[in-house]
């Protein structure tokens, strides 16, 4: 495939999970506010990519 982007999220109620991206050159781009429902609660979640232009350069 040839994929110009992978989008990867994260509740922030994980933190770990955030880390795990950060180590692995994924770029942050924002938070979404609210966006998941979870047992009846909205919950934030962080967005982070990769590039196939980023992949490379790492």
């Amino acid at each position: 495939m040839k994929l110009n982007k992978i989008p990867a999220t994260y509740l922030v109620e994980n933190p770990a999970s955030g880390k795990v991206m950060i180590k692995n050159g994924i770029i942050k781009e924002g938070e979404l506010k609210k966006h998941t429902r979870k047992n009846g609660i909205y919950h934030s979640r962080i967005q982070y990519r990769l590039t196939r232009k980023e992949f490379k350069q790492n």
